[in-house]
């Protein structure tokens, strides 16, 4: 039997990978026809936004939602019947194991991952506000080299810019860091 488990892992593992990604990648679809339809509907009230941040907004959003269906249904999903199993078999040493386990749950599936992902979008804001600055910062040095030189601010425009994109790099390992705190600080909870 335990031999059998183990042959069938592989495939189980495959066919859980693949029904997975196949429906995040029906809920994109589905996703991405609705927002251009209603782009459609409302296109002159968006000739507002500027060039590059709605569509930076859009894409953006859209790729939050990349892998929606394994972060936030089957992760828990999984986790919950993960919980009631090993509650299930704790329950008969203690009444209060299960509750131990419950609180680890909650700490290592709730309360860790919360704290980083508010970390990294706070980063991840910034950086959607640098890119937006540099941006236009760019397009003032791409439409108006000849007056920006004229009027010798070539070069602190070219300074800004480089300043821009340090920050950007910056905020960038920030958030890679975060990540990796995140996923240590999970397997610690799990160890425990």
């Amino acid at each position: 039997a335990v031999r059998a488990w183990g042959l069938a892992r592989g495939a189980l593992r495959y066919g859980e990978r693949r029904a997975s990604h196949r429906l995040s990648l029906d809920l994109i679809v589905r996703l991405r026809l609705s927002v251009f339809d209603e782009l459609e509907k409302r296109a002159p009230a968006l000739l507002l936004f500027r060039g590059g941040d709605l569509v930076q907004r859009l894409v953006h959003d859209i790729d939050l939602l990349r892998e929606a269906y394994a972060r936030a249904f089957h992760a828990p999903l999984v986790a919950a019947l993960a919980y009631g199993l090993a509650a299930l078999l704790l329950f008969p040493l203690g009444p209060a194991l299960p509750l131990v386990v419950l609180g680890w749950f909650l700490v290592g599936c709730v309360a860790v991952p919360a704290l980083f992902n508010r970390l990294v979008r706070r980063d991840q804001e910034t950086i959607g506000a640098l890119r937006a600055r540099r941006g236009g910062l760019a397009l003032d040095l791409r439409q108006g080299r000849d007056e920006l030189v004229l009027a010798g601010a070539w070069e602190a425009r070219t300074e800004a810019l480089a300043v821009l994109d340090g920050k950007q790099a910056e905020a960038r390992s920030r958030i890679e860091a975060w990540q990796a705190l995140r996923d240590a600080a999970g397997v610690l909870v799990a160890a425990l």
